[in-house]
């Protein structure tokens, strides 16, 4: 794929857009959080419906130092979520030669052992540098057969033209008194306000009775994130 043509496909409306996640037989996930309070600004909300639903829902948080680490666990308790890999990277060098090469190794060592049927990882265009590292690793060790949908989550930077909303309404409250669990982020970031708006506003967006709070994903078969990722992080024109 050109990279041309893979911009297009990350930045233009596609012609299906799903509404929930029950067409996709998820067995299993993963949440590839690059620092502690991704996955749940992402996707906490879907983590919860998924658990809801009875599906085993796997953490793998991969840079974290004590602090944020205590925080991480607090939140996930409140979430109910209890499958949880440690990975102890350091913040800002997930992208970095050595660091980048142990990344791959220990995320195809995940999917090696679980067969996940449905990845979540950052979304290609997030300004953070490891956010992006952890999207390359990822497409560098998936084979392009596996039966394994990709789904980009939001945290700083919205995605374009999502092809996949998940309805988290009825976990909303939850999500958020887990999100107050990240004392060191909420006056920084301001992160509660931050999460209510664009989840609000994802949820207005929607045509759809009862979305008052929406989480958005890309998603792709494993092929086709393979593509778009290599052709947009190459180097090549």
């Amino acid at each position: 794929m050109r990279k041309e043509e893979a911009f297009k496909k990350m930045t233009s409306p596609l012609p299906r857009v799903k509404f929930n996640s029950d067409t996709f037989h998820i067995t299993k996930a993963l949440v590839l959080a690059p620092h502690p309070d991704d996955e749940l600004l992402g996707c906490g909300g879907t983590i919860l419906y998924l658990l809801n639903q009875g599906i085993p829902v796997d953490i793998a948080l991969l840079t974290h130092e004590q602090q944020r680490l205590k925080e991480f666990h607090h939140a996930l308790d409140i979430l109910s979520c209890q499958n949880r890999y440690l990975f102890q990277f350091k913040d800002g060098e997930l992208g970095k030669e050595k660091e980048f090469l142990r990344l791959e190794k220990k995320i195809r060592g995940l999917q090696e052992k679980m067969h996940y049927n449905m990845i979540f990882v950052p979304y290609i265009f997030d300004l953070n540098q490891d956010h992006v590292a952890v999207v390359k690793a990822l497409s560098n060790v998936l084979e392009a057969d596996v039966p394994v949908t990709i789904c980009m989550y939001e945290v700083w930077t919205p995605i374009l033209y999502p092809n996949l909303y998940i309805n988290v309404s009825d976990f909303y409250s939850q999500k958020s008194l887990a999100i107050k669990c990240y004392n060191s982020q909420l006056d920084h970031y301001n992160i509660i306000n931050r999460d209510v708006s664009l989840h609000r506003f994802r949820g207005a967006l929607i045509t759809k009775k009862d979305y008052e709070y929406a989480e958005a994903f890309k998603y792709f078969a494993a092929k086709e994130y393979k593509e778009v990722v290599e052709a947009i992080l190459c180097n090549e024109p």
